[in-house]
């Protein structure tokens, strides 16, 4: 898809926040599409914006990603829902508000969005931030995140105290309603079942796994039960690798910024949790540490809600009692993990209008053979697996 900027546009974007906008001058600008490794960008289509200008007789540069959402078939009822007019209600509407209550680093600015959902946000890899990726997961990452996410919850827990209208304008669920799950779930499940009997997966196993297709929907994933108390907050939903950048000193990573907030939604918190942990982290990483990823959200979270002013805490109790009521949100998170996958190994899968019920042997055999779908989605499937998801 082509799309070009123009100096109104980029007038726009200069001129926010700068007082002296009136005495801008665009000199010389370019807009090029950026390129992402396969199934690195799900949902728009980007592009790298430079532009230098003059004010009060000096030269500035200024670097932008332009997001312009795609029009393929598999995001039509993204759209429908909401999907991409959530993100411009947060960056123009929800997180300023969020950020005079605390001070959120894991934001990127945002200069303008057009009439048709075209973002005009920083490029965060002209300062020197890198688009994550799971191989790159371990302990200090993944605490790195959690802590700083603890604080973006907080805020929305304050903000709800103080205008609740306004959180409720952004919790409208955009993803995974039941148009996006019937068609996700219609195309994968053929390709998950297949290189899962390949995988020589017990048959009785398969034949449980495959049941979820009826029993998930819109109305029962994000109802958790057993709930010890209603506590909520304002969650990301979609913390995949691809929406995270890190930025990295000395072999360390010191700061993280968030990206994606189409997917925004009033929920339990152990939700961003529990979708961070399957679609980002290792399993083997997960399983070792997923005690001192809770106990170090936890004190980020219950920290930052005393300095936000709110007299209320989140608990491990709840947390575990969430945990246990989401088991429909686990499979269905787990399902779409299979897509990502799927589209990795296959390019242009989410393009595709006419899904086949039977996977081709070619297309089979690069999903197998697939790193991430080894490596992520099988071995959280084994997990699943042993903790009785799948057993009658």
């Amino acid at each position: 898809m082509s799309f070009n900027v123009d100096e109104t546009l980029l007038l726009a974007c200069l001129r926010r926040g700068n007082p002296k906008a009136d005495q801008i001058a665009i000199k010389k600008y370019d807009c090029k599409p950026r390129t992402f490794k396969d199934g690195s960008s799900y949902t728009s289509n980007m592009f790298s914006v430079s532009v230098e200008y003059e004010c009060d007789g000096k030269l500035f540069t200024q670097f932008m990603v332009c997001k312009v959402p795609y029009l393929c078939e598999l995001y039509a009822s993204c759209r429908k829902a909401g999907f991409y007019d959530k993100e411009t209600i947060m960056y123009e509407t929800v997180i300023p508000k969020l950020m005079e209550i605390l001070p959120l680093s894991t934001v990127p600015k945002h200069y303008f969005t057009t009439e048709s959902d075209v973002l005009m946000l920083e490029d965060l890899t002209e300062q020197g931030y890198c688009l994550a990726d799971q191989v790159q997961w371990n302990l200090e990452r993944c605490v790195l995140l959690l802590e700083q996410l603890a604080r973006f919850h907080a805020a929305s827990v304050k903000l709800n105290r103080e205008d609740a209208a306004v959180v409720e304008v952004a919790s409208r669920v955009t993803f995974l309603t039941d148009e996006v799950i019937t068609k996700f779930m219609k195309c994968v499940y053929p390709y998950l079942l297949a290189s899962l009997q390949a995988e020589k997966v017990d048959s009785s196993v398969l034949l449980n796994f495959a049941s979820y297709e009826k029993k998930i929907n819109e109305g029962n994933i994000w109802a958790i039960s057993k709930r010890v108390n209603d506590f909520n907050a304002l969650i990301h939903g979609n913390l995949k690798a691809n929406n995270i950048f890190l930025k990295n000193e000395s072999n360390r990573s010191v700061a993280v910024k968030l990206v994606d907030y189409q997917t925004c939604m009033w929920n339990s918190p152990a939700l961003d949790l529990l979708y961070f942990y399957l679609v980002t982290v290792d399993c083997d990483v997960f399983q070792k540490h997923q005690h001192e990823f809770l106990d170090r959200y936890l004190s980020s979270l219950n920290e930052s809600l005393r300095s936000a002013g709110c007299d209320c805490t989140y608990t491990k109790d709840e947390y575990y009692a969430d945990l246990a009521g989401s088991r429909l949100y686990q499979v269905c998170v787990l399902l779409f993990l299979g897509l990502y996958d799927v589209i990795e190994a296959i390019p242009g899968f989410h393009f595709t209008k006419n899904y086949p019920e039977v996977p081709s042997p070619v297309d089979l055999e690069k999903i197998r053979l697939n790193r991430t779908f080894r490596c992520r989605f099988l071995k959280w499937f084994r997990y699943f697996e042993k903790r009785g998801y799948f057993s009658n």
